[in-house]
């Protein structure tokens, strides 16, 4: 279910009406929070096991587009970071970068208009050694959102 919740971008209550309309039973919201760091934590790192793995079989001449997805589309406090091998048509970085709000400590102070460039500033030094002296070529891909 968190697994769900997590590629639907549903919470708790979304995912839980869908396992209901499906007539499957579900976990208490407890249970549901209790498992989500552990789920969380096993798909962060398969995730980055896979960006290492390919970042280390990038090519000579490739182009790696860059972009940033936020939780919010005006001022967001977190957003996600990611680089993208054109030739393997594989990610080879990403980097979560969330603002300190409240009682949760976030791993960026800053203005979340500089959040895309710290990331990318992140990404690129944890792969700089597969793309020095590779004459990479950097893309960033902007996407508009467009609200209804």
């Amino acid at each position: 279910m968190v697994i769900s919740g997590l590629l639907s971008g549903n919470g708790y209550e979304g995912t839980k009406h869908i396992a209901n309309r499906l007539n499957k039973l579900t976990p208490s919201k407890k249970t549901y929070y209790d498992h989500q760091p552990k789920v969380l934590k096993a798909v962060n790192e398969i995730v980055s096991t896979d960006c290492n793995k390919y970042a280390k079989q990038i090519k000579r001449n490739t182009a790696l587009s860059c972009d940033c997805s936020w939780n919010h589309k005006h001022c967001g406090s977190a957003g996600t970071v990611t680089v993208y091998d054109n030739k393997q048509k594989k990610f080879v970085g990403c980097e979560t970068l969330t603002k300190s709000k409240g009682k949760f400590e976030g791993n960026y102070n800053g203005n979340s208009n500089n959040m895309e460039t710290n990331g990318l500033e992140r990404v690129f030094d944890k792969i700089g050694d597969s793309i020095s002296n590779k004459n990479i070529t950097r893309t960033i891909t902007v996407i508009k959102h467009i609200s209804s």
